[in-house]
């Protein structure tokens, strides 16, 4: 589960990055 959530975040900062 906090694996899930530390993906997530990462797509979000690529997301708000690009």
């Amino acid at each position: 589960m906090l694996v899930v959530l530390f993906i997530l975040l990462i797509i979000v900062g690529a997301a708000c990055f690009c």
